[in-house]
């Protein structure tokens, strides 16, 4: 899907190569993609445009992750209308089915 390096970086909590480019991605530019390529897919699988959806979460997830999904989001174009944890979105999946 997408592959990068995790290194360490002064003054940076977190940074990321990608592709091989001296290049450093905070963890919501990360997510921004894998959501921008899950939309991709999804929108080829579907034959229509995506705009909005629904994220499933860790239930140890605190506010800060959280945000980190809303910053996400905003840079990929696509508009999360709610964050639920994943027990919630398991629950909903075995009831549409």
């Amino acid at each position: 899907l997408i592959s990068f390096w995790v290194r360490s970086c002064e003054g940076v909590q977190d940074a990321f190569d990608y592709n091989s480019e001296e290049k450093l991605l905070q963890p919501q530019e990360i997510y921004a993609m894998i959501l921008q390529k899950l939309k991709n897919m999804v929108e080829d699988f579907l034959g229509t445009t995506v705009v909005d959806a629904v994220v499933s979460v860790p239930t140890s997830f605190n506010m800060v992750p959280h945000q980190t999904i809303r910053e996400a989001e905003m840079i990929s174009g696509l508009n999360v209308l709610r964050l639920i944890n994943d027990p919630t979105a398991t629950a909903l999946n075995y009831m549409c089915i």
